[in-house]
């Protein structure tokens, strides 16, 4: 199945365990360096993508000055921000 996700919006939700994870990594690989994960829970690694791991969790000042950043540059064509159920 292909699924054209270009200028596309979507959430990724569900249970836990329930492959959540796995469907993000998946998509992360088919945009490889044109993506950027904001990783809350500090679970992606680096490649082939970037990502910001925040120094709390909680501060929205800090993912809004980040997130700014990242969209400004309009170097990403994907941007995953993962546990996002605050």
């Amino acid at each position: 199945m292909n699924i054209d996700l270009e200028n596309k919006s979507f959430v990724i939700f569900g249970l836990n365990d329930s492959g959540k994870s796995t469907l993000a990594n998946y998509i992360l690989a088919r945009f490889a360096g044109c993506a950027f994960v904001y990783d809350i829970m500090n679970e992606y690694r680096d490649e082939p993508y970037d990502r910001y791991v925040p120094t709390n969790r909680n501060n929205l000042a800090e993912f809004e000055r980040v997130l700014r950043k990242v969209m400004t540059s309009r170097r990403y064509r994907l941007i995953l921000i993962d546990e996002a159920n605050r």
